[in-house]
């Protein structure tokens, strides 16, 4: 769930009329959320062993192609609070 907020968030932060194309292709790319320790990652990257709690420089030995997105918990709070 928290995967889908951050994803939700960066696509508010693009633009508003964000192609759902862009967002299918990006299905099959591993990411993960976090800094120096991933609070999330997508079953794409849990595929390479990327998991919760693991430090990013571990992760992206597991998996280089791994793209780490910054956390961002105001705006997380923000959303959860609001529904």
């Amino acid at each position: 769930m928290l995967f889908m907020l951050v994803w939700k968030s960066l696509i508010d932060r693009s633009s508003s009329t964000f192609p759902t194309w862009k967002v299918n292709l990006h299905r099959h790319v591993p990411m993960a959320v976090g800094g120096g320790v991933l609070t999330t990652s997508n079953y794409e990257a849990r595929k390479y062993g990327v998991r919760s709690a693991m430090p990013g420089y571990i992760a992206k030995k597991l998996c280089p192609q791994l793209i780490i997105l910054p956390a961002d918990f105001t705006k997380y709070t923000a959303k959860g609070t609001s529904a």
